[in-house]
């Protein structure tokens, strides 16, 4: 018999419902290193939070390059490390609510 659910994905870490799984992870310091290649709900996750920042990424849960190129210009930004790569510090940075609003492209 094989788990399925939440039964496979059972971390042991408490679930906050009605939080957004990016805060929630922010709250809790369990972010996952996300990177080229990763497939995640996590990866969807920040592909949003990016997304509502005016960085153009779709939400599929693929990293691929144009999230590392929008993650790495949203470290550059933010003034952290520039490598494309989601860590905690990137995570946390990506989840806090944004100091100004979203960058709007002129059609």
């Amino acid at each position: 018999m094989s788990a399925t659910g939440d039964q496979a994905n059972a971390s042991g870490k408490p679930v906050v419902r009605g939080a957004s799984h990016a805060s929630t992870m922010a709250r809790t310091g369990a972010w996952p290193k996300l990177k080229t290649g990763s497939r995640s709900t996590d990866v969807k996750s920040v592909q949003h939070l990016l997304t509502a920042r005016g960085y153009a990424v779709s939400a599929d849960g693929i990293y691929g390059r144009k999230t590392a190129t929008a993650v790495g210009k949203f470290q550059k930004r933010a003034g952290l490390k520039a490598d494309g790569v989601v860590g905690a510090k990137t995570a946390s940075a990506t989840a806090a609510r944004p100091s100004r609003p979203p960058r709007c492209s002129s059609a």
